[in-house]
């Protein structure tokens, strides 16, 4: 078990890849933690780990997303039947009309003619 810890560590110790990237950081402090036996486990603690690194993996793949398709996909065909007849997504794309609606106290709604821009 020693052996994969060092191991573990050797890896997240690579000057070239790793020894500034932050779950490497991260991850080579709670090895030595676990190793050193001083590492406190408790379900709240690993479940708390757990949704925060889903969490930051969720937000850096919107934001991998987001740098695609403004990079990549800003035209959009407008016929199949004739190539190179493509527009930009914004001449196409049409923004809904958006309005206050008013919660009345008897939980009835009524409709507002502020727009909202």
């Amino acid at each position: 078990m020693i052996s994969l810890f060092d191991c573990l560590l050797n890896l997240l110790n690579d000057p070239a890849y790793l020894n500034s990237f932050k779950p490497a950081v991260e991850a080579r402090t709670h090895l030595t933690q676990l190793q050193n036996d001083k590492l406190l486990l408790s379900e709240q603690v690993v479940y708390d780990t757990l949704t925060k690194c889903y969490d930051d993996q969720k937000q850096e793949f919107r934001g991998d997303l987001k740098r695609f398709y403004t990079t990549t996909k800003n035209t959009v065909s407008v016929s199949p039947l004739r190539q190179g007849h493509d527009k930009p997504i914004w001449d196409i794309v049409v923004s809904p009309k958006l309005s206050h609606i008013k919660l009345k106290k008897d939980g009835s709604r009524k409709k507002t003619k502020n727009a909202i821009q």
